[in-house]
């Protein structure tokens, strides 16, 4: 098993170029070149490969938890099939928890020269049991973050999302939309 840091890209194909890209990760475009370029894309011609060393581990710099989509740029080939995602997670697994399904999440050996992720617990359950929400049923939406075609918000915020001033707010994205052109300064 390989470094789960580094993702190996093979080109096998004969006819054309790909560009892959992968969300919220970064990696040098001459990896053993500190002052080399910092990318997030990258082009791979047929019977070509390279090894993308990715900055700072899985979550990168900005510690993303989640899934990041990775990908070809090109449309037809993005439609076709040509992604994945890469599954982040924020706490140990260590086999014992299981996805909103009831799907196990396999075990999962943290890196050696890494600390080892906090455990789970109740108030920590780790990703992606901590996203809000009941399987099977639609997704929630975000306080008032979609409007009816009438203009009225689907829902309401929770209590630590309602400021003082909440009263003299407008309905629309998180909390608020952005004001009307005639009362902005400019």
């Amino acid at each position: 098993m390989g470094d789960p840091s580094k993702i190996r890209l093979i080109h096998g194909g004969v006819k054309e170029t790909h560009v892959f890209h992968l969300h919220n990760h970064q990696w040098r475009l001459e990896p053993e070149d500190p002052k080399s370029t910092i990318i997030d894309s990258i082009s791979i011609s047929p019977q070509e490969c390279y090894t993308l060393d990715i900055l700072y581990g899985a979550g990168s710099l900005n510690g993303m938890i989640g899934d990041a989509i990775f990908h070809c740029h090109l449309y037809p080939h993005f439609h076709e099939g040509m992604w994945t995602l890469w599954r982040v997670f924020d706490r140990l697994q260590d086999g014992g928890a299981t996805y909103p399904d009831g799907t196990p999440i396999a075990p999962l050996m943290p890196l050696k020269d890494r600390p080892l992720p906090p455990p789970r617990d109740d108030l920590h359950p780790g990703y992606p049991n901590f996203v809000e929400g009941t399987f099977g049923e639609e997704p929630l939406q975000p306080p008032l973050g979609v409007l009816t075609p009438g203009g009225q918000p689907t829902g309401s915020p929770p209590f630590w999302r309602k400021p003082t001033s909440w009263k003299t707010l407008c309905p629309g994205p998180c909390t608020r939309t952005p004001a009307p052109a005639s009362r902005r300064k400019m």
